[in-house]
Formats: C-alpha cells, sequence, structure tokens
C-alpha cells in the first residue's frame, strides 16, 4: 500500500462537517488468483481510494476512486462501487 496525505480541507458528511479533515489517498496493490473459466491465472489487483480523517475521530469518509486488473502488461479496468462514511459520531461526554 502506498498512502499520500494530500492536506486538510472540509468534509460533510451525516455525522456532521468537519472543517480540517486529513485528506489520505491510497494504492492498494496485491497479487490475486483470478479464474478465467477454469484457467488460474497470477494478476495484480489495484485500488485507488480517497478517505478523510478527523482527529480524535477516525475516518469519516472513504470511497474508491478507481480499480483495475494488471495481467501479461495489460491493464483491465473493473467496475468497483465502493464508499464508507460515518453517520453518527458521539464524544464521550
Amino acid at each position: 500500500m502506498a498512502w499520500q496525505v494530500e492536506g486538510q480541507e472540509p468534509i460533510a458528511i451525516q455525522a456532521g462537517t468537519f472543517e480540517q479533515a486529513y485528506k489520505v489517498t491510497r494504492r492498494t496493490e496485491m497479487n490475486v488468483k483470478v479464474d478465467l473459466e477454469g484457467l488460474m491465472v497470477q494478476a495484480i489487483l489495484m485500488i485507488d481510494t480517497e478517505q478523510w480523517y478527523e482527529a480524535g475521530v477516525g475516518l469519516l469518509k472513504s470511497k474508491v476512486d478507481e480499480a483495475s486488473l494488471g495481467y501479461l502488461g495489460i491493464t483491465i479496468p473493473i467496475y468497483i462501487i465502493g464508499e464508507v462514511k460515518l453517520v453518527e459520531f458521539h464524544t464521550g461526554h
């Protein structure tokens, strides 16, 4: 995994508005086996995500931007819908 902090920015989600959320991009690459109608092939799965974090809260939002499968020098796009959002947050008081 390769993580990059892009900076801070406001983000509004169901749990509230966070003015100084840290935006982080992440590229995940992993070796996978893919079954192509009985033929098992080794490939590389690549997933790019954007995530927002708030100090003292944790993960606010995560979404998949792009995904692909690499095989023999060919990159095949994969359609993935993925988004996670914090819906509620309470302090310990």
